[in-house]
């Protein structure tokens, strides 16, 4: 039953999903990742594609990599691209920024991995920078 409501719920949505995907090639920044996932009982990778408007489809795929890029939003987008370190990304979008949650974490991981360095907890301790 669950399986012919997901069915069913993919055909009901296939306008709105294409008109999403268009629209999202047409953002300036779009933050891509990919993380592992279950599909029917098999290990796959989910490619996540999301946009500051709040637009966000997600792909299941059987690998990552540019194989796995294939068909996302990832593959046609000519905007800034943010994303983690995943060597993959950069060869799609027109620019690059590494997403700023991956960059706290490397900070936190400093902070508690080389205790005698003080840069990292100057740079944790000051406070966020917000535009006017």
């Amino acid at each position: 039953m669950i399986s012919r409501l997901n069915r069913e719920f993919a055909l009901k949505t296939e306008p709105e999903r294409r008109s999403a995907y268009a629209d999202m090639l047409l953002s300036p920044v779009m933050h891509t990742d990919c993380t592992n996932a279950r599909e029917n009982g098999k290990s796959c990778q989910v490619y996540v594609c999301a946009t500051p408007d709040g637009k966000a489809l997600y792909f299941a795929r059987e690998k990552k990599g540019h194989e796995g890029v294939t068909g996302t939003v990832t593959e046609d987008y000519q905007g800034i691209l943010v994303h983690d370190h995943d060597i993959t990304f950069y060869n799609y979008g027109a620019d690059h920024q590494e997403c700023l949650a991956h960059v706290l974490r490397y900070l936190k991981a400093s902070i508690e991995n080389e205790p005698d360095r003080t840069w990292n907890k100057k740079m944790h301790a000051q406070p966020s920078v917000v535009p006017a």
